[in-house]
């Protein structure tokens, strides 16, 4: 399956799909996206806490495209 076909697949997934199942999908990519922050907040503040990362986290998304 070529690169495009894979796509085209996806994308009439995407078209079929409930808006309930496309709110779960938002939400998944939410929480991984969150999670990858989290990840890169912790490597560059090793000695932060949690509730430092996650403070950290939350401003960055409330932040985001402010600029």
């Amino acid at each position: 399956m070529e690169h495009t076909d894979m796509n085209w697949v996806q994308l009439e997934g995407y078209k079929r799909a409930t808006p309930d199942e496309k709110m779960q999908m938002m939400q998944s990519l939410l929480n991984t996206a969150r999670s990858l922050k989290a990840a890169g907040v912790r490597m560059n503040n090793p000695h932060w806490t949690d509730q430092q990362v996650n403070d950290e986290v939350r401003r960055i998304f409330i932040n985001a495209g402010k600029h």
